[in-house]
Order: C-alpha cells, then structure tokens, then sequence
C-alpha cells in the first residue's frame, strides 16, 4: 500500500494515497479515506499541523449525521464549533474555520467517582496479580477493557467512558505502559505506583 511519511504537529504519521483533501484551513486539514467510504458514509480523517496533545481525529459523516465515536466526542469537548466545520465541508459548504479554532482544548471533566472507580479497578488488578486493565478495544475479548466497565457501571457511552481515561491519561493519574516485560502484555498502571 502506497503512503508517504508526514510530520503533522510534530508528529510522524502515515498518510495513504487514498487519503483526498476535503478541505484544509489554517492549521487543520479533513481528508476523506476514500478506500473505506461506503453506504452514504464518508471515511474522514481531520489533522491538526501544531503541537496539541491530539493531531489526528477519525470521524465518520453520513449527511448532517457525524458518528458517536470516541474521536467525535473528543473533536467536540477539545474544539466545539469543529463538528459542525467538518460537517458542512463533507457537504460541499465552503464554510470559513471557527473563530476560536485556535484556542487549547477545553479539559474534559472527570467526575471523582469515575476517577476514583478507574484507580480502583487498576489497583484491585495489580493486588490480584491479574493481566492489567486497558483502555485499546483489542482487550474487550480478554476482559481488560475499562472503557466498557466504566460505560456499565456509570450508564454513559463507550466514547464518553473512553474520552475520561484519555483525560486520565493525559493529567498524568494513569499511563498505559509495559507491565509485563517477559510476556509482553501492556496495559494501564497508576503513575504514582510506577514512580513509587
């Protein structure tokens, strides 16, 4: 598969040649996957070229219709007025960027008892002497998926649960690294117990 080697933000990243530029504007560029459009549906990829703890969204759009994924709820609680940029770019309105599309992302808000119950769950696993949870869907079959423990027990979406432990991940409470060097199995630790 043919694709080139792109720095965007900073950061290496590989760009097919499937990938057709919708649109680009100011720091932002939303590319359309063609390979994996279907069914009324546009395959989109929307990067942003600055440093930001996130460059790269994969969204879907079907009409006015942007899909409930876990970058989508991201794009939206980071840069609000974006959802509706895309949309109307996928639907041929040459729409200008948000005005604020240059302001940091907005912090997610964790509840406590979210915070609380994931360094629980985390912690029960390491007492136990059990493979760690994690946040990559891989996990789901092997039952180490937080994203769906934390989606059941607090009633809210698989990309709202999903959205609190990247917050977790990124004001340092959570990393996801190697917990087990000999069997090569990754997953989330607190970062207090990793630095104490």
């Amino acid at each position: 598969m043919e694709y080139e080697i792109v720095k965007v933000g900073g950061v290496p990243l590989k760009v097919h040649s499937y990938e057709v530029t919708i649109r680009q504007a100011g720091d932002w560029r939303l590319v359309e996957c063609t390979k994996y459009s279907k069914d009324g549906w546009k395959s989109l990829k929307l990067y942003l070229d600055r440093p930001a703890r996130k460059n790269v969204w994969r969204l879907g759009v079907k009409g006015t219709y942007m899909a409930g994924t876990s970058d989508s709820v991201l794009l939206v609680e980071f840069y609000p007025a974006m959802r509706d940029w895309v949309v109307a770019q996928v639907n041929g309105k040459d729409v200008s960027l948000p005005a604020d599309d240059g302001a940091a992302p907005e912090a997610i808000y964790v509840p406590p008892k979210v915070r609380d119950f994931v360094i629980e769950s985390i912690l029960e696993r390491m007492l136990a002497v059990r493979p760690p949870l994690s946040h990559k869907a891989q996990t789901k079959k092997l039952g180490r998926y937080i994203v769906d423990m934390i989606a059941e027990e607090f009633g809210v979406s698989p990309a709202k649960a999903k959205s609190y432990v990247t917050a977790l991940i990124d004001r340092g409470v959570i990393e996801f690294a190697m917990i087990d060097k000999h069997n090569r199995i990754s997953g989330l630790r607190l970062v207090e117990a990793a630095n104490g």
